[in-house]
């Protein structure tokens, strides 16, 4: 594996699962988009990342909680004020090795 595909598996599972936290928070019921195969196994694992698979798969995120298919060490950031960022940390934390709250406001 080359040393910069970790950083791109990473950066795709944080965008997917940011996209999915937005997503989720703006509709009522996220669990509805809840699906059997991985990101891996639908093929969107990729060193170049493209927009519209995230925009496409925003919503949708495995079911298979427990289950780590990523051997690096993974880091997911929380926006304090958005209590469903926490909700998603939580329910899907056998993934993360840290998660850290996001403190930075922009002006």
């Amino acid at each position: 594996m080359v040393p910069n595909a970790r950083v791109s598996y990473i950066a795709v599972l944080l965008a997917l699962l940011a996209a999915a936290a937005a997503h989720a928070a703006a509709t009522a019921d996220a669990d509805d988009e809840l699906e059997q195969r991985t990101v891996q196994e639908r093929g969107l694992v990729h060193e170049r990342v493209r927009a519209v698979d995230v925009v496409d798969e925003h919503a949708r995120a495995s079911e298979r909680v427990a289950e780590r298919s990523f051997g690096g060490v993974t880091l997911g950031y929380v926006t304090p004020w958005n209590g469903h960022g926490r909700d998603v940390a939580t329910r899907w934390a056998a993934k993360f090795d840290m998660v850290s709250p996001v403190w930075f406001t922009l002006k």
